[in-house]
């Protein structure tokens, strides 16, 4: 099987006399590929990582993978700029150098992400490697340790993939009907009793939720003048407010304002007049009668 070539080399190791150890346990490497299973024209990250107790200096390897059914989109050394520094180099496609100038001590990290794309002609049902081979990490101490080689495989589906379902999350509660009950007295407790509390979610659904609580949840005083519902769903909380009112529960009887004997006077007159004309009424019709 054909397979693609590229010189990765992330380190050009310095210095005169310096020791190799071979399969040392204080270092590793490993590939890591963020799918395994893929569709022709789908894309994927291979994503080499490093380790070493004793500090990363540098590293070196050089990676394959088979041309046939893979197509390299791109090759990003991962960086951080108080700790690594990218170096242009002379490389084959896209490889770089890279070398730890930090003063910090760097013992682990990802390196460097390479992305590919299953060709469109792939065959089905196949599987196709990616390979990082002859890998060599340099140490703060001028040590070389040989780590062989690692590679990644992935399955080209026989059938298409069928996507990940979205996961759905709770966005929101709304108080779709109003309680019975939203005037209280002073040491009444809140009756959700004809309340309807429904639940919405990041796939556009929705639906009635009872397992609700309320605070507060104890007598009420006349300063409280909403009670707070509160769902949870899969470690997500979401709450409503409905308004109610709370009164001391005490009749009060207005007592009439005095204006004064002015307007007593005034209303006496008044009943004075129509019970005289009331008698003056009745003799008349008794006379009429006659």
């Amino acid at each position: 099987m054909k397979k693609r070539i590229i010189s990765i080399l992330l380190i050009v190791f310095l210095g005169i006399g310096v020791v190799l150890r071979v399969n040392a346990a204080d270092a590793t490497a490993k590939l890591k590929t963020s799918s395994t299973k893929l569709d022709p024209g789908e894309t994927f990250t291979v994503t080499f990582e490093a380790s070493c107790k004793e500090g990363i200096n540098g590293i070196q390897t050089v990676i394959s993978y088979d041309e046939d059914k893979l197509e390299l989109v791109n090759s990003i050394a991962v960086t951080d700029t108080t700790k690594w520094v990218k170096i242009e180099g002379e490389t084959d496609l896209t490889a770089n150098i890279l070398s730890n100038t930090s003063s910090n001590k760097i013992t682990s990290g990802d390196v460097f992400n390479l992305t590919f794309k299953v060709k469109d002609n792939a065959e089905r049902g196949t599987t196709a490697k990616v390979t990082a081979s002859g890998i060599y990490i340099d140490t703060d101490g001028s040590e070389t340790y040989e780590l062989g080689s690692k590679e990644v495989e992935i399955s080209i589906a026989e059938e298409p993939v069928a996507p990940t379902p979205e996961e759905k999350v709770l966005t929101g509660i709304e108080i779709t009907k109003e309680p019975d009950k939203t005037t209280y007295k002073t040491d009444e407790k809140f009756d959700k009793t004809g309340m309807k509390v429904t639940a919405k979610y990041s796939d556009g659904t929705s639906k009635e939720v009872t397992n609700y609580t309320v605070e507060p949840n104890g007598a009420l005083k006349t300063s409280d003048e909403k009670v707070t519902v509160s769902y949870t769903e899969g470690g997500v909380t979401k709450t409503a407010n409905q308004k109610i009112t709370v009164t001391d529960g005490t009749v009060s009887i207005k007592k009439m304002p005095y204006t004064g004997m002015k307007n007593y006077a005034i209303i006496i007159g008044i009943s004075i007049i129509g019970a005289v004309s009331t008698v003056s009424y009745i003799k008349y019709r008794k006379y009429k009668n006659i």
